[in-house]
């Protein structure tokens, strides 16, 4: 198979889910595009209406709640209605860092946990040509 065609192939298969709308986030999201040509979904409670113009991610909105285990649970349904597909799970905001921890038991069923600083270099991207 040629690097093209993995290429393709990933990007059907790989979908990052970022989570929160903060630059950093949005600033991975177009890492991610110009290294493999995936499109990212940032998931929050909020949305820019600039992000409507950004082809390196859509958003996805994320019902407003103060319990972690919620916003867990919304994430597995998430999981359930994207089947055969890798999803990474990469929280870039302090709260959905211990969203994350609180339920990783939960969510490792479901995604690929990383990190903002280790997505790029050490996870299952890394093997994209």
């Amino acid at each position: 198979m040629k690097d093209a065609e993995i290429r393709e192939e990933a990007r059907q298969y790989f979908i990052p889910i970022i989570l929160g709308n903060v630059p950093s986030s949005r600033k991975l999201a177009r890492r991610i595009y110009r290294k493999y040509g995936i499109i990212s979904l940032i998931l929050d409670e909020k949305g820019s209406p600039l992000q409507l113009l950004d082809p390196t991610n859509r958003f996805f909105k994320l019902t407003a709640v103060k319990n972690s285990a919620f916003t867990a649970l919304q994430l597995a349904d998430l999981a359930e209605q994207t089947p055969y597909t890798l999803l990474l799970l990469i929280p870039c905001s302090d709260k959905y860092m211990r969203v994350v921890e609180e339920n990783r038991e939960l969510l490792e069923k479901s995604f690929i946990i990383t990190n903002e600083d280790q997505v790029l270099t050490n996870s299952p991207l890394k093997i994209i040509p």
